[in-house]
């Protein structure tokens, strides 16, 4: 269990603590990250607004890319181009907000 505060808008580096899962990681990071999970590693979490997906039966990077309004582009280079499967997470970038 991941038992430390996270503020992903000041920090880009992430040490995980002894115990803690890739899922949990994930899950409360609520952005995607690079590194191996493993007590004591750091990871780089992405910058920017993201939230968490969990993938339909039919999803593919060009519907959900078209559903939410992103660039399909972005969207893989966000989950590191990983295969989209029923129930996998996928983030999904904000779009920019409009003024």
């Amino acid at each position: 269990m991941c038992s430390y505060k996270l503020q992903p808008e000041k920090n880009r580096f992430c040490r995980v603590p002894e115990g803690c899962t890739q899922a949990a990681l994930a899950q409360f990071l609520c952005a995607p990250f690079c590194g191996e999970v493993h007590a004591g590693a750091v990871v780089t979490v992405s910058q920017g607004e993201f939230f968490a997906y969990s993938a339909r039966v039919g999803d593919d990077y060009a519907s959900l890319a078209s559903k939410f309004g992103v660039e399909e582009e972005l969207l893989k280079r966000v989950n590191a181009g990983r295969v989209i499967y029923p129930t996998c997470t996928v983030y999904i970038p904000s779009p920019p907000q409009k003024p």
